[in-house]
C-alpha cells in the first residue's frame, strides 16, 4: 500500500503543472510519442523545454500490475487530454480539466487513511 500511496502521492502533486498548448494540440501519436522520448532521453536539444516539464505529463503508477500501462496527461485552457498506451493499443479520452485531479486527490485520501490505519506513525 505505501508504494501506491507514494505513486499516487507523485501525481497530485503535479496537478496544475501539466499545462501546454502545442502538445495538446499534436495528432495522438505524436504527442505520446514526444513525452515518451524526453523522459527517456532520446530527444535532441531542439525540445529542451519539455524536457523540464516531461515528467508532469508522466501518469503512470509504479507498481508492478500497471507494467503494461504508460500514460500521459496534457492540460489547455478547459480541457485535459489523456493519452495511454496498454500493451495493445494507444488511446485517448479528452476529459475536463480537473475531471482527472479530483479522482486522483479523492483516491490519495482514501489510500492516505487506510494507510495511516495500517501504520498510524508513518511520516511523510
Amino acid at each position: 500500500m505505501r508504494d501506491a500511496l507514494w505513486s499516487v502521492t507523485s501525481i497530485a502533486k503535479d496537478n496544475g503543472r501539466r499545462e501546454n498548448r502545442q502538445l495538446f494540440h499534436l495528432p495522438m501519436q505524436k504527442a505520446f510519442n514526444r513525452i515518451h522520448a524526453t523522459l527517456r532521453g532520446e530527444l535532441e536539444q531542439q525540445y529542451d523545454e519539455l524536457a523540464e516539464s516531461a515528467s508532469y505529463h508522466d501518469i503512470g503508477v509504479r507498481l508492478d500490475i500497471f507494467n503494461h500501462f504508460t500514460g500521459y496527461l496534457i492540460d489547455c485552457e478547459k480541457q485535459t487530454r489523456l493519452i495511454y498506451r496498454n500493451p495493445l493499443d494507444l488511446e485517448e479520452i479528452i476529459l475536463h480539466r480537473g475531471e482527472f485531479d479530483a479522482v486522483i486527490l479523492a483516491t490519495h485520501t482514501q489510500l492516505n487513511a487506510w494507510y495511516e490505519c495500517e501504520v498510524p506513525d508513518a511520516e511523510w
